[in-house]
This record gives C-alpha cells, structure tokens and sequence, in this order.
C-alpha cells in the first residue's frame, strides 16, 4: 500500500512539473529511463512509469487520469496500450493490476477489447496504436 502511494505521490509531483500534453516523449524517456551496462554494449530498459507518460501523451491525457477512474474513451484507450505494453513485456495480469490498483480480469479484458479494436480495424484505436508502438521502439533504439 504505501510503495503505491508513494509511486502516486512522485508521478503528481512529475504531472505538475511538467505539461504533459506539450512536452516531448524525448524529455519524458530522458528523466525515467535506465541505462544497464552488459559488457560493452549499453541496453536501455524502459520503465513502467515511461511507458504510462508515453501513453498519457500519445492520448492527449494524464498520468493520474490513467491511474485513476476515469471511464472517458481516450483514458481508457491509453491504460489498454498500458497493459498490452506490459503484458509484452512480460509482466502477469496480476503484477499489472497491482501497478494501476485494478483487478487482473479488468487487464485481461482491455487487452482483449484492444486486440479486438486493432483486427477490426477501429481508426482511432490503430491511429494511436501505431504512435504509441513507434514512440516506444524509437526510444529503445536510441
């Protein structure tokens, strides 16, 4: 309870300092990502807290929005790319909703609703599918 408490207390201070829908995935990747040394060859490792600002970006939102209730379709739309981020990266629908404060079968079912929406071919859904997919492999390469 506090870990999470305290994740939320740093990302509102994060979400003060900076105006998330006019900044840069660039400044936002530069502030959370962490660089481990293997050898002579640096790999970078993205965050959880820097795939939620990406997605808080890409959807025009917040990251306390994303963390929080909100039922609006943009909202909702960046916690699924959450989720499908994170799930990809391994992480169980437990461990997942323990980070947004959710149980596993609300993850399970975004992420099949999202997949759903892609097949489907839902423009909006694909439109910030594509951004956030894109933004993500860009700041890995980097």
């Amino acid at each position: 309870m506090k870990r999470a408490e305290a994740r939320r207390r740093i990302l509102k201070e994060l979400n003060n300092k900076v105006q998330w829908r006019t900044s840069s995935v660039q400044a936002i990747l530069d502030e959370y990502t962490k660089v481990i040394k293997i050898d002579e060859n640096a790999v970078k490792i993205i965050s959880n807290d820097v795939i939620i600002a990406t997605a808080a970006e890409i959807c025009e939102t917040t990251i306390d929005k994303i963390l929080g209730g909100d039922r609006k379709r943009h909202v909702v739309l960046a916690r699924s790319l959450c989720y499908n981020a994170l799930r990809s990266k391994g992480y169980t629908f437990s461990a997942i909703g323990k980070i947004f404060s959710r149980d596993h079968s609300g993850i399970v079912y975004n992420i099949k609703v999202l997949k759903i929406d892609i097949k489907n071919n839902f423009k909006p859904v694909v439109e910030k599918y594509s951004a956030f997919q894109r933004a993500l492999l860009k700041e890995e390469e980097l």
